[in-house]
C-alpha cells in the first residue's frame, strides 16, 4: 500500500529540500540530500501526518484538512478569507477546499460571507465555535506531535529540525 500525501504535504518537502539545500551550500549540512534521503524524508512526513490525521480524527473530529483550514482562518487578521486565497494557501483544489468548507460551515465552525466589493465571491469566516474547536485540535496535534518525534528525535535533533523549518514560508 502506497502512501498518498496531500499538497501541503508536498509543498513542505519541497520547500525543506531546497532548505536543506541551501543550508548545504552555506556549510550547514555536510551532504546534499540524494533521492534514497528524499524518499524517506517524504514518507517521515507522511507517517507523521497519518499519526496526527488520526489522534485529530479520534480526539476532535477533525481531518487534517479542516485543522489546516482553521489554523489560517486564525492566523488572519480578520480571520476570513476569499474561497480563491484559501486554495492558494491551502494548495488544495476548488472541489477539494469546497468539500472542506462545506463540512465545516455545516458543523457551524464556519460561515460564508458575500464579498462586499465583487458579489459573485464569497468569504470564509471563523466563527467562535470554529475557534474553540481549533484550539482544542492545536493542543491535540502539538502533543502527538512531541510525542511521536520524542520517540524519534532527541531534544537536540528536534531543535535542529525545527532550525531547519525556520527559513520556511508558506503564505
Amino acid at each position: 500500500m502506497g502512501l498518498m500525501f496531500d499538497q501541503t504535504t508536498k509543498c513542505l518537502l519541497a520547500e525543506t529540500n531546497k532548505c536543506l539545500l541551501e543550508q548545504q551550500n552555506t556549510g550547514f549540512a555536510k551532504q546534499m540530500i540524494d533521492s534514497q534521503q528524499w524518499r524517506k524524508l517524504t514518507i517521515s512526513v507522511g507517517i507523521v501526518n497519518q499519526v496526527v490525521q488520526a489522534a485529530l480524527r479520534d480526539q476532535c473530529g477533525l481531518l487534517l484538512s479542516e485543522f489546516e483550514l482553521l489554523g489560517v482562518l486564525l492566523d488572519s487578521k480578520e480571520r476570513s478569507f476569499r474561497m480563491g486565497e484559501l486554495r492558494d494557501l491551502l494548495l488544495m483544489t476548488p472541489s477539494g477546499l469546497t468539500r472542506v468548507v462545506d463540512r465545516l460551515v455545516q458543523r457551524k465552525l464556519l460561515k460564508r460571507a458575500a464579498v462586499t466589493v465583487d458579489k459573485r465571491g464569497s468569504a470564509i469566516a471563523l466563527l467562535p465555535r470554529g475557534l474553540a474547536s481549533y484550539l482544542r485540535a492545536k493542543d491535540v496535534c502539538d502533543q502527538t506531535l512531541r510525542s511521536v518525534l520524542a520517540d524519534k528525535l532527541s531534544a537536540s535533533q528536534q531543535r535542529t529540525l525545527v532550525q531547519a523549518l525556520g527559513p520556511l514560508s508558506f503564505g
